[in-house]
């Protein structure tokens, strides 16, 4: 797997291995930076290493997200701590506290958006997840295995998704 080096500056945009994608630049900067991507629409580019960006009307740069979470292929940086390494409460309560302001938590615990800082973050999972699912193991459900509570558990403790956007962007 390749390294790649991703930090994540909310409101201005990423450094991606020491050059800067900053929210405005064209879809042509933002190519010759991270490479050749995939088309999925005309405001919407996905490149390989599990990043998105999205453009606004003019083509400029508005949205910027990684995905893959902790086994991803990138490992994006923000407020100094690894986004999918970090536990997800340590990142969350992080980014409550430099958003000093309102945050949208109403997925009960799978996304928050701090509106401050125009940053989103996601998991796929929450504890109380698995739980559940610890719980119908013991009841002796045959159709859940403890393998894939340990991966559950994985999505649960940590974000499998960062975005990063223009001012109100959350809004």
């Amino acid at each position: 797997m390749e390294h790649n080096s991703c930090i994540l500056i909310p409101l201005t945009g990423m450094e991606w291995n020491g050059q800067i994608v900053r929210f405005g630049d064209s879809r042509e900067t933002v190519e010759r930076i991270l490479g050749a991507s995939e088309r999925v629409r005309d405001d919407l580019c996905c490149f390989k290493h599990g990043l998105r960006v999205e453009f606004d009307e003019a083509g400029r740069t508005k949205f910027i997200e990684c995905v893959g979470g902790i086994d991803g292929a990138i490992q994006p940086q923000i407020c100094g701590v690894k986004a999918f390494q970090a536990p997800a409460d340590e990142l969350l309560e992080i980014l409550r506290l430099h958003n000093d302001g309102p945050v949208v938590d109403n997925e009960k615990g799978y996304f928050y958006g701090f509106l401050n800082l125009s940053v989103g973050i996601y998991r796929d999972s929450i504890p109380e997840d698995v739980d559940e699912m610890a719980a119908a193991v013991v009841a002796g459900d045959q159709n859940a295995a403890w393998i894939v509570i340990e991966d559950e558990k994985k999505r649960a403790y940590h974000w499998s998704a960062i975005g990063i956007g223009i001012e109100n962007y959350y809004a």
